[in-house]
């Protein structure tokens, strides 16, 4: 069932809001249940692939297969999803842009604000084809060393140089404007799309509601859906209903009934109808499993 997420740093609300996740195959350290499905953030985010293979879909681009010793740079606010291998893993670096901004009124305050808000910046690819970027990878593996020494004092303070040194390389190398890139409008409105959907989608939600919210016509709500969903609303609000109705049928003792009218269903029987068509088994039979 597809789901786009707006996913959370879990230390967003701690004085150093700088998440490490280390991969191994589907199970991440810390544990962070969102990295599997389609997801945005409000932070960027860097990729290092340890071993074997990590596929990146990003919305709206083809599947990207990164090997080992490859990485990536993710964009704030692109939709993607990291499907490693059974034998792979990797480290995820998720942080906040005003860690390299220095401070209030900084030269650098504009510098990284316009570099990161290019129209064409959603993502960049690093390996070994140019003395630059190997840099990147080599500061990367350096980033991963640091999480051996947390308790060291310097810490935070290495992590922010290290950080810096990378996007000071990018913005010597890479001219965000003569690169291909996607309309971030779509993105911007979808963004508003999801999140209406995902806060109200046990209530009754028309077309107009959706359009209403990124002030767009209806036509142009449809449009947006099918150019990076390649689905209607009423099917993405569909699935994440079911989505939901699932997970409690799997974590919770309410009746079937009750998680139909829940995740706003108003018949039983065509909740039960749609959920068998998407999962091939009756809501009874998928708790059973």
């Amino acid at each position: 069932m597809k789901q786009i997420i707006n996913s959370k740093n879990i230390k967003a609300n701690t004085k150093f809001p700088y998440l490490v996740l280390k991969v191994k195959g589907s199970t991440a350290f810390p544990h962070n249940p969102g990295f599997l499905v389609m997801h945005w953030h409000n932070d960027l985010q860097l990729i290092l692939v340890d071993k074997d293979t990590v596929t990146i879909n990003l919305l709206g681009y083809q599947a990207i297969k990164l090997q080992q010793n490859q990485a990536i740079f993710i964009n704030k606010d692109i939709a993607h999803q990291v499907l490693p291998s059974d034998q792979a893993s990797y480290h995820s670096f998720i942080f906040p842009d005003y860690f390299l901004k220095f401070y209030l009124t900084s030269p650098a305050q504009n510098l990284i604000s316009n570099f990161l808000s290019a129209t064409n910046l959603d993502y960049l690819v690093f390996d070994n084809q140019s003395n630059w970027q190997n840099k990147i990878l080599s500061i990367l593996k350096e980033l991963e060393q640091l999480e051996n020494n947390k308790s060291e004092a310097t810490y935070s303070y290495e992590v922010l140089t290290q950080l810096c040194r990378i996007f000071l390389l990018l913005q010597k190398n890479i001219q965000p404007s003569h690169m291909k890139g996607l309309d971030k409008t779509n993105y911007k409105r979808i963004r508003i799309f999801l999140t209406y959907i995902h806060s109200h989608y046990q209530e009754k939600i028309s077309l107009a509601n959706l359009a209403q919210e990124a002030h767009v016509s209806k036509s142009e709500c449809l449009r947006c859906f099918h150019s990076l969903l390649n689905m209607t609303p009423y099917n993405y609000l569909l699935d994440f209903r079911l989505n939901k109705a699932a997970d409690l049928l799997k974590n919770s003792d309410m009746t079937v009934s009750a998680i139909a009218h829940k995740v706003g269903f108003n018949q039983v029987s065509h909740f039960g109808v749609l959920f068998k068509k998407k999962t091939g088994f009756s809501p009874l039979k998928y708790r059973h499993l």
